[in-house]
């Protein structure tokens, strides 16, 4: 089977085509978290997703990441337009997600945030590396979708 670039398959999807939404499903998804310094123990899923909504008339486009233990969350990024590599800001993280980067390439999506506490021992900073994308799926509507979706 052969692969399927990434960032060359996202940047297409938000050029302006008839679709919505593209839902993309990868076979590893790693979270590392760590505290105060120390690095906990990384959780693994299979099949995780997540949903790129493309803004009209903007240089942004929305990203919900779904199948997660912890919770959904959307934020929204700077549209690409390197097809190689793509490093950016999120932006609009809702509370209490902070400080957000995202990095995306040809067989990759990388995201880095921190969770802002009341009080520095509780605060964690989180990576989330989705790799071996397995499925995209275009979306025409999101009225569509099962999985209800948090706007900003």
């Amino acid at each position: 089977m052969q692969s399927v670039h990434l960032l060359q398959t996202i940047q297409q999807f938000l050029g302006n085509g008839p679709f919505t939404a593209m839902e993309i499903t990868f076979g590893a998804h790693q979270v590392n978290c760590a505290k105060m310094g120390s690095t906990l123990p990384a959780k693994t899923f299979n099949k995780s997703r997540i949903l790129i909504t493309n803004i009209v008339g903007s240089n942004l486009a929305q990203m919900l990441v779904m199948d997660t233990q912890m919770f959904y969350f959307p934020f929204q990024f700077a549209k690409p337009s390197n097809t190689e590599h793509y490093s950016g800001k999120m932006h609009y993280l809702p509370v209490p997600l902070t400080g957000g980067t995202m990095e995306l390439n040809a067989n990759e999506l990388v995201l880095r945030f921190g969770i802002n506490a009341t009080t520095k021992t509780m605060q964690l900073q989180l990576t989330h590396s989705f790799s071996n994308p397995l499925a995209f799926e275009k979306i025409p509507s999101l009225n569509r979708l099962e999985t209800p979706i948090r706007y900003l």
